[in-house]
């Protein structure tokens, strides 16, 4: 029998990032991987990987903000 696999190839599995959410974001969560038929994990890593830049360019001005103040 075929095992099927849920995570994509070359996923680290055995250092997860624990993520804790209000409950009406986990309910949220539960609801949008529920209907796309997806895990939760997997919802998590989409959005993880989506919102990265954004965060990443915040971060950054913000960063950039400080050392101008700085200087």
């Amino acid at each position: 029998m075929k095992r099927t696999a849920y995570t994509p190839d070359g996923v680290v599995t055995n250092r997860p990032i624990n993520l804790r959410l209000k409950p009406a974001e986990l309910a949220e969560a539960e609801r949008v991987a529920t209907g796309a038929g997806i895990s939760k994990a997997n919802l998590a890593r989409q959005a993880f990987l989506k919102g990265l830049p954004e965060v990443i360019e915040e971060l950054r001005a913000a960063g950039d903000a400080g050392q101008q103040q700085a200087a």
